[in-house]
C-alpha cells in the first residue's frame, strides 16, 4: 500500500494542501461552531482530485490510481476533521 509521504514525493503539490487544510482547520470552540467544514472541504476535495485519482491530469501510474486518492484523501480529511 502506497502512503501519503511517497505520494507527496511524487506529487509535492499534496503538501501545499495539507498546509492549507491545517491553516483552514477552525482554533477555538466557537469558532468551530461557525465553522462550515462541509462547504470548506469541497473546495480542497477538488483541489485532491486534481493531484490524484482517475481525473489527474496528466495521468500517472501510480497518483491516477484509486488507491492514491483514497490514501490521500483519507490523509487530508483526517487533518482537516482533526479538534
Amino acid at each position: 500500500m502506497i502512503t501519503f509521504d511517497e505520494l507527496t514525493r511524487l506529487e509535492p503539490r499534496l503538501m501545499d494542501v495539507l498546509n492549507s487544510v491545517r491553516a483552514a482547520r477552525p482554533i477555538g470552540k466557537i469558532e468551530r461552531r461557525r465553522f462550515n467544514y462541509e462547504h470548506q472541504w469541497n473546495d480542497f476535495r477538488g483541489w485532491i482530485e486534481e493531484l490524484v485519482g482517475w481525473h489527474r491530469d496528466p495521468p500517472d501510474p501510480v497518483l491516477s490510481s484509486s488507491e492514491a486518492w483514497h490514501v490521500a484523501f483519507a490523509r487530508l480529511e483526517e487533518e482537516f476533521y482533526r479538534k
